[in-house]
């Protein structure tokens, strides 16, 4: 795993300690705050490719998505 920040780590063990109302050990920590790190990364990599695929149309392309999401969950 990369170093993560002690602040990063101690906002993780917060919010998830909060929420799911239990002490959470170190490994625990970590490994939530790894997780999400590499869910950023991907969101970030989707993002760029979609950029690159559409320019500056991307907007358009991520609002029409979005309208055919929740046309399709209704």
């Amino acid at each position: 795993m990369t170093d993560i920040s002690e602040a990063y780590l101690s906002s993780v063990r917060r919010i998830f300690e909060k929420r799911y109302k239990r002490k959470l050990t170190e490994t625990e920590v970590k490994l939530i705050a790894f997780r999400l790190l590499n869910f950023g990364r991907v969101i970030q990599n989707f993002y760029h490719k979609k950029k690159e695929q559409y320019g500056d149309k991307y907007d358009i392309w991520l609002k029409d998505f979005i309208k055919s999401e929740e046309n399709t969950d209704k």
